[in-house]
């Protein structure tokens, strides 16, 4: 049986739990939830330490004036 409410997030339309869905409807909704967050997450450290690793990498070239 599908949710009675498909209340979602305002920024990523996450699946939000309603008190008036039944209760195994909503777990499976807040799996899906936990889920995408952790997607989400795992996205934006990899492209976290990518930069990361450009920065450093820059300062370390300035620093020793590669550039100039």
């Amino acid at each position: 049986m599908a949710a009675e409410h498909d209340d979602r997030t305002v920024n990523r339309a996450y699946p939000l739990p309603h008190p008036d869905n039944m209760m195994p409807d909503d777990a499976a909704r807040l799996r899906e939830s936990i889920s995408g967050i952790d997607t989400d997450i795992g996205e934006m450290d990899a492209t976290q330490q990518t930069m990361g690793g450009r920065i450093s990498r820059h300062l370390f070239e300035t620093e020793i004036q590669l550039w100039e």
